[in-house]
């Protein structure tokens, strides 16, 4: 406890199952209650007032208490890994907020208070039961015009709105395991995009590529496409001129690569094990191209 006196952090011993009564006299930053197994929460804790960070995550939380709402200094909060089924109004009324995670619950909606976090850098909601984002009275995901990083994996997605294209500081889209069937157009207009991960899902085809914008996705370095039913990779492709790391493994059907990858100059890796591409049979360019930049193993080629 001495230490946490010093620096203002304190670390609670998983599985202890109660916040130390010394803590509500200190003048904490930090504060973690991970893995001690709370099913209900001190209410108390909204009197530390000074807390920038608060980890709850690994816990038994079915909600938090509307106390917590006078921690007006909170700009870390994990609420991940807990049994939460909505999450209430006061999780997403922190407005100093930049990081939120409440990955691993049974969320089937985020609060419309969410939108308001207009300081919110990254945005984790994975593995939960998620369709769409909220969106109320003409107010958008659009609003969070500082975030970079968001996690929607794991959950129900079929398609996501647009509005994420206008955010100009978006850097990072995870789609894993969702519902896709095809390219996520609404991607197209991403300016800054680096990762897009859409491992996973059930994807057939990417024509929707054809409708990258101008000058959009030409940033993406890291795409993965593992793990879906796509038998044919589009020449639009080439849009994709940034691409440094192109993950295509587990798609059966995927026989051959198109010409347009080889605007994909600065390609380094990629990823075609589990698919039915085979080097020796691909266009000569295509196979030279990818010879340069010994991306392929020609030794157990037929």
């Amino acid at each position: 406890m001495e230490k946490a006196v010093r620096t203002g952090k304190l670390i609670v011993p998983s599985k202890l199952g109660i916040v130390p009564e010394q803590a509500f006299s200190m003048q904490l930053r930090e504060l973690s209650l991970a893995g001690n197994m709370l099913k209900t929460l001190d209410p108390r804790i909204g009197d530390l007032h000074r807390l920038t960070s608060l980890n709850l995550s690994l816990n038994g939380l079915d909600d938090i208490p509307p106390e917590l709402s006078s921690l007006v200094e909170l700009e870390t909060l994990n609420l991940n890994d807990n049994r939460l089924k909505f999450l209430s109004e006061v999780a997403v009324s922190f407005l100093k907020l930049t990081r939120l995670d409440v990955s691993n619950n049974s969320l089937v909606a985020l609060p419309f208070g969410l939108l308001d976090l207009h300081g919110l850098t990254d945005l984790n909601v994975a593995g939960n039961k998620l369709k769409d984002l909220p969106k109320d009275s003409g107010k958008t995901i659009s609003r969070l015009t500082d975030l970079a990083s968001i996690n929607l994996s794991r959950n129900k997605f079929k398609r996501v709105t647009s509005e994420l294209s206008k955010l100009a500081n978006l850097t990072e889209v995870d789609l894993s395991e969702n519902r896709f069937v095809s390219w996520p157009k609404a991607l197209n207009q991403s300016s800054k995009l680096t990762r897009l991960y859409l491992t996973a899902n059930s994807i057939t085809n990417l024509d929707d590529m054809s409708s990258i914008g101008e000058g959009c996705l030409t940033s993406l370095q890291e795409l993965s496409l593992d793990m879906n039913q796509i038998a044919d990779i589009p020449e639009d492709i080439c849009r994709l001129s940034g691409l440094q790391e192109l993950s295509l493994s587990d798609n059966e059907t995927l026989s051959t690569l198109p010409r347009g990858i080889l605007n994909c100059i600065d390609l380094s890796t990629l990823e075609i094990d589990g698919t039915d591409i085979r080097p020796m049979q691909l266009p000569p360019e295509v196979l030279q191209f990818l010879k340069d930049r010994d991306l392929v193993d020609l030794s157990d080629d037929d």
